[in-house]
């Protein structure tokens, strides 16, 4: 059986300032060092029955995983930071400077990339793919979204939900340049308090921008892009 002592000492020794901390019973762990991970002057947490391989970490970079959680094809750089909860999966992610990934529960991420000071947060059994968080973006993919708060100086934030039917509750601080992109074809009605999509679901609206409305727009993915626009 591999122990800890052994995990720590195949790294360690080559690059002293690595840091591996493992959490539980060690026979549990699927952490493979020779299966392509790299770690330089960062740190890797693996709590029971987490897996993590073909990882690179970077200068200060940071991977943590609780049970069930499962990472590959990871690269993190500079103050980056994954976090995967239990039974999440991560694949095919590149988190560079101070980009931070969160994956809940049951949920997953592929095909990421998270550029500097950008956040992504999928929960809820939510499930985000081959998604680009630019320079302060945020991007939210959960099961259902109850609120949206894009924050008062966003401009440039994200949301992506598969069908209309995943929002509920008060939209706030929607801002020009802040979009809601949904996976099928979308229309929109209402006013600058309200707005009901397809017909069926109404959201409230607080603090819109001034002198603007919600529109759709077809989006170059497919489906339709829920942006502002000029009354």
């Amino acid at each position: 059986m591999t122990t800890t002592q052994d995990l720590a000492y195949s790294i360690i020794p080559s690059r002293p300032n690595t840091t591996i901390t493992l959490v539980g019973n060690v026979s549990h762990f699927l952490f493979t060092y020779n299966n392509g991970k790299e770690i330089h002057n960062g740190s890797l947490e693996i709590h029971g029955h987490a897996s993590s391989s073909n990882t690179v970490i970077n200068d200060h970079g940071r991977e943590i995983l609780t049970n069930g959680a499962h990472s590959t094809n990871t690269v993190i750089n500079s103050f980056g930071l994954q976090f995967l909860l239990s039974a999440s999966h991560s694949s095919s992610t590149l988190i560079n400077d101070g980009g931070i990934q969160y994956v809940g529960s049951a949920s997953v991420s592929s095909d990421t990339i998270i550029n500097k000071g950008g956040i992504e947060v999928v929960d809820r059994a939510g499930v985000a793919n081959r998604t680009t968080i630019n320079d302060g973006g945020f991007l939210v993919a959960v099961g259902n979204i109850e609120e949206i708060n894009f924050g008062a100086n966003s401009h440039t934030a994200r949301v992506n939900v598969v069908d209309v039917t995943n929002i509920s509750g008060t939209i706030s601080n929607w801002q020009a340049g802040d979009i809601i992109h949904v996976d099928n074809q979308t229309s929109v009605s209402g006013d600058n308090s309200h707005i009901t999509l397809n017909g069926t679901t109404t959201l409230s609206l607080s603090d819109l921008q001034a002198g603007m409305k919600v529109v759709g727009v077809a989006s170059s993915q497919g489906g339709t892009d829920l942006v502002l626009a000029p009354i």
